[in-house]
């Protein structure tokens, strides 16, 4: 992949609607249960930012921050020092989940330890290259004074984890650790790819983590290392000129999405396009495909237009 190229264009279709009942001030210490059937699950990912609902927990914030350096910064280790010692604050606080830079979703915790986990992504949440992943249930958007005036859909969160870009990208050389001594590809040609790439996803303002498109995608970027392996095999030859997705047939009323990775030869500008398929049915998606006890298959197929498939987006 040519370092020099544009960023790939990422597509997606169906996307789908928020909900706009309002919720009561109280509805973030609920459980995710009480959503309610018909759940839309959302993977997303974005950084941890906060909001006080009210001028008396603010100064509340304030008097008990005083001499901690928790300033008007709402992210970084001082404010997450005052919470996990105030858990009367940390308990009310307006926490949001940011994508690219935009307030998403109001999160409210599912438990004390994914509470616990949050405040963690709220201390890193300064360092530019630090981000968070928040997979759970939608609720209804919250009122414009449960949150400091944001209007927001309530993201109950079952799984929070933080992670550096670096963390990341090792973690991605280790998974593709064969790969490299096979010499299909060089760490530095993968982990250049693979940030590139990241970067483009995680900054857009269309993934909102929400659509069964956007959760297969960021499922791919974050637990699928097949993507930028075959991105890394070509680098220097071709270029990832854009990422789809798209709903596809799948039996037993489950949900999939195809992944497809397009590449144009840099010599002779012939496409080739690449898929993976995703089970997007229930809240944690997987590769579609894959064995009882197995991650399910590391690289991506070639993707061939067919009556099943459907012509192309």
């Amino acid at each position: 992949m040519s370092t020099t190229a544009s960023p790939p264009e990422i597509q997606s279709s169906n996307l789908e609607q928020q909900g706009s009942q309002p919720c009561c001030p109280t509805c973030a210490a609920k459980p995710h249960e009480e959503v309610g059937p018909g759940e839309q699950f959302a993977f997303a990912i974005g950084k941890v930012d906060m909001r006080f609902p009210n001028l008396g927990l603010e100064r509340e914030f304030q008097r008990v921050a005083q001499g901690k350096n928790a300033g008007a910064n709402r992210r970084g280790e001082p404010i997450a020092a005052v919470l996990r010692e105030h858990r009367h604050i940390s308990a009310r606080v307006c926490p949001l989940l940011l994508i690219a830079n935009v307030p998403a979703y109001v999160v409210a915790p599912a438990s004390s330890h994914i509470r616990d986990a949050l405040i963690d992504a709220l201390a890193a949440g300064d360092k530019p290259d630090q981000w968070v992943t928040v997979i759970g249930r939608l609720g209804p958007p919250c009122r414009p004074t449960d949150c400091a005036g944001v209007v927001a859909p309530i993201l109950f969160a079952d799984e929070i984890y933080s992670f550096s870009v670096g963390e990341w990208s090792a973690d991605l050389a280790r998974a593709l650790k064969a790969a490299i001594q096979a010499k299909k590809t060089t760490e530095k040609a993968l982990v250049s790819v693979a940030t590139e790439v990241f970067s483009s996803v995680v900054n857009s303002l269309q993934n909102s983590g929400a659509t069964d498109q956007h959760r297969a995608l960021n499922y791919v970027l974050l637990r699928h290392p097949g993507l930028f392996l075959a991105a890394a095999e070509r680098s220097g030859r071709a270029v990832l000129e854009k990422i789809e997705t798209r709903q596809v047939p799948a039996l037993a009323s489950r949900r999939q999405v195809a992944v497809v990775l397009s590449f144009i030869d840099s010599a002779t500008g012939v496409v080739e396009r690449l898929f993976s398929r995703i089970d997007v049915t229930d809240e944690w998606p997987f590769i579609a495909g894959s064995a009882e006890g197995t991650p399910g298959p590391l690289g991506f197929q070639p993707f061939i237009e067919n009556e099943i498939i459907g012509p192309g987006i």
